[in-house]
């Protein structure tokens, strides 16, 4: 699917939409700078009715007859899309962890999400259920745009960086946040390409924060708390 949205973006501007205060409810992004955040670019969704649109559509129904009980469960536990419905089960970090690291992720949410809203409103595209009534959801879905995902973004966003902060683990992370992505679209609330753009966005992100001063200080306060 990433390939498809780099097919997208060769015949299609790519230029992301500007925002003169980017936030998400009401609060800015913590690390990233605006010119960071007018260098993301994605391309936007397939064309409604066209034939990757169709298929985007088709995966959904797919999983609408073939999901469990217990995926659409688990697709419930992470509804909030926080840090400890994501990764509480497998966080490095102590339990309940340290104030300092508790804000390192909050911000580290806050930055996807500011990213993610700016996509979703420049190009609003419907959810799968918004679309097709016949789509039941596993979720209660506050009113909003579907592309790219959002769940995706910061799940991915985290994975990455707790990938760098015990290399070891770095499959382990990578893939509960394809998990998570992946329970999206089982609950009826997002098609596969809202999946693969959170993913592109997220890598974008992920560099960019690397380049910030602050970034790099509460990660290595993260470190730190890792060792104790």
């Amino acid at each position: 699917m990433l390939a498809v949205l780099a097919a997208l973006c060769a015949c299609a501007p790519c230029f992301p939409p500007k925002t003169a205060q980017p936030e998400f409810a009401g609060v800015p992004a913590y690390y990233l700078r605006q010119a960071q955040m007018d260098s993301l670019q994605l391309p936007p969704p397939p064309a409604p009715g066209s034939e990757i649109d169709m298929a985007d559509m088709g995966a959904v129904h797919q999983w609408q007859t073939r999901r469990t009980t217990a995926e659409c469960a688990r697709a419930l536990s992470e509804a909030d899309a926080t840090y400890e419905q994501f990764y509480g089960a497998i966080s490095p970090f102590p339990k309940p962890p340290q104030q300092q690291v508790s804000d390192f992720l909050n911000r580290l949410e806050t930055d996807a999400s500011v990213a993610t809203t700016r996509f979703k409103e420049f190009y609003k595209r419907q959810r799968p259920f918004m679309r097709d009534k016949t789509v039941h959801t596993c979720v209660k879905v506050v009113p909003s745009w579907s592309y790219p995902s959002g769940h995706t973004v910061i799940a991915r966003l985290t994975a990455l960086a707790l990938s760098d902060l015990v290399p070891a683990r770095r499959a382990e992370f990578m893939a509960r946040a394809d998990e998570a992505a992946l329970d999206r679209v089982i609950a009826g609330v997002h098609h596969p390409a809202d999946l693969a753009a959170g993913k592109q966005l997220a890598d974008e992100i992920y560099p960019l924060l690397l380049k910030n001063p602050a970034f790099a200080a509460d990660m290595e306060q993260a470190r730190l708390s890792l060792a104790k």
